[in-house]
């Protein structure tokens, strides 16, 4: 029996069949990319769900994205999809690294760090906006204050 969602077509969830573990779903992704470590384990939120096993450190030469994941039918333990960058469309490549750029993984502790103090331009810029009108505020009064003190001089 076929069941709506993204991989509609694809899964078969009939009654008679006992689904898979998830410790099988690891092991059928580990066949795949047997180098890196499990990241992610995203579980089936129904009955005709799947298993989506994502593993960081695969090495690729040439990409700087390290994350793979797979995507394991959950009765029958087919691979149904595998998001891989090295064998992705420029929109996906693109959307792979969202993550990676914002969150400074792309380039290690250096990365991180210019995320973090890009955050900071924020908050300080601000304060040092909230500081420049406070000053200029003062120079007003003054320069108003002055103006009124020169003014009762002249009249006298």
């Amino acid at each position: 029996m076929l069941t709506g969602g993204k991989f509609s077509m694809l899964i078969d969830t009939q009654a008679d069949k006992k689904p898979i573990s998830l410790a099988d779903a690891v092991n059928i992704a580990a066949k795949r990319y047997p180098d890196g470590r499990d990241d992610w384990l995203y579980l089936p939120a129904s009955t005709d769900g799947t298993y989506t096993v994502c593993k960081d450190g695969v090495p690729e030469p040439g990409s700087l994205i390290h994350r793979r994941c797979v995507v394991i039918d959950l009765y029958s333990g087919r691979i149904l999809d595998v998001d891989d960058p090295a064998h992705a469309t420029a929109g996906e490549v693109f959307t792979h690294w969202q993550w990676p750029l914002h969150s400074g993984q792309a380039f290690g502790w250096s990365g991180r760090i210019l995320v973090f103090l890009s955050g900071l331009a924020c908050p300080v810029l601000f304060v040092t906006g909230i500081i420049r009108w406070l000053q200029k505020r003062t120079v007003k009064r003054l320069h108003k204050s002055q103006q009124k003190t020169n003014g009762r001089l002249q009249s006298l």
